[in-house]
């Protein structure tokens, strides 16, 4: 049964509504009735005491008497109907009540989303109490406390609560040590991620034996030194990239960026690091000592003197002559 919002305002069809609400042949007519119905009164009778579990739960949906709504919380047998209460209850006192002791986890978990961060104390015992994960999960989403925070990132057991504890933790320290030794990847990977503290990146980027770990962490290492020696020597083709792309195209550093343009035996890297190069100069040592066809190419593409692709044309093999001549004809000091 289908009715706009619009014809739901009338009073005839409101007559109609809580007709069907009341003696509706099943219970998802009755439901569908009572998501358009404005009658609190008749709302509230049905959350209360009609023996259809779905019509209560629907009803409940739309009362907003606070007195009713706690004690459908407290008195109400099915889980269901009391899962809809939390959204719409403004007791926390109550809230807690059920935080802690409804028997159901759904129950327990709609409870403590709608609590106010102000009750920190009770998010703390919940986050390291309850039985189910999802309740633990959705305190600790609220949790501010450092030392409960710290607690639950390393003992909780489930990788999501922990998950969860370590997106709120600052300790370089701590999240240095989940980064490293946690038994799930994506605790490890939203340490390094809220990871801010340099040493601490710095020693994952040296001690981490997984690339998308030390990947993480050289993308907010600021030691340049660091940053060249990844570039030059980690297993990870990623991590070299990231630190090549993190390393400032300034002389310091053109030495750098050579070897890998040269030597590299990811393409995507060399190329990174080829484009931080201007240097005629350097473009033509690549083309000399590189044994990649695609990094000599993407080098002489680059070069801008007409001389040096000329001079290189003289001794360039036979494979990358076609490029050289293309781009001498193509060079706009060319005049032939």
């Amino acid at each position: 049964m289908y009715i706009s919002d619009k014809a739901a305002e009338d009073e005839h069809v409101q007559k109609e509504l809580a007709r069907v609400a009341r003696e509706g042949k099943n219970s998802f007519e009755r439901g569908a009735a009572i998501k358009k119905l404005k009658d609190q009164m008749l709302l509230e009778e049905l959350a209360d005491t009609d023996p259809d579990a779905f019509v209560r739960k629907e009803a409940t949906k739309r009362v907003e008497n606070q007195e009713l709504l706690q004690k459908i919380a407290i008195q109400e047998i099915n889980a269901e109907v009391r899962r809809e209460v939390p959204a719409r209850l403004e007791s926390q006192e109550v809230l807690v009540r059920m935080a802690f002791h409804d028997t159901d986890a759904k129950v327990r978990e709609a409870a403590v989303r709608s609590l106010k961060k102000e009750y920190q104390d009770v998010l703390s015992q919940i986050s390291q109490a309850d039985s189910s994960w999802l309740v633990r999960f959705a305190a600790v989403w609220k949790l501010r406390d450092p030392p409960t925070l710290a607690i639950v990132a390393v003992r909780d057991t489930h990788a999501e609560v922990r998950k969860a504890a370590v997106g709120h933790l600052e300790q370089g320290e701590l999240l240095h040590s989940i980064a490293l030794s946690d038994e799930e990847f994506g605790v490890r990977e939203k340490a390094a991620q809220q990871l801010q503290d340099q040493s601490y990146l710095e020693e994952l980027v040296q001690n981490s034996l997984e690339a998308e770990i030390r990947e993480i962490a050289v993308s907010k290492v600021t030691n340049v030194d660091i940053l060249r020696n990844v570039a030059l020597a980690d297993e990870g083709r990623w991590v070299r990239d990231t630190s090549v792309a993190r390393l400032e195209p300034v002389e310091e550093n053109m030495n750098t960026f050579c070897k890998v343009a040269t030597s590299d035996p990811d393409e995507n890297v060399r190329y990174t690091a080829l484009k931080k190069i201007s240097s005629d100069e350097l473009l033509v040592r690549i083309v000399q000592e590189s044994h990649f066809t695609d990094s000599c190419i993407a080098a002489i593409k680059r070069i801008t003197s007409i001389e040096r692709l000329a001079m290189l044309r003289m001794t360039a093999p036979s494979v990358l002559q076609e490029v050289i001549v293309t781009q001498i004809r193509d060079h706009p000091d060319n005049e032939s």
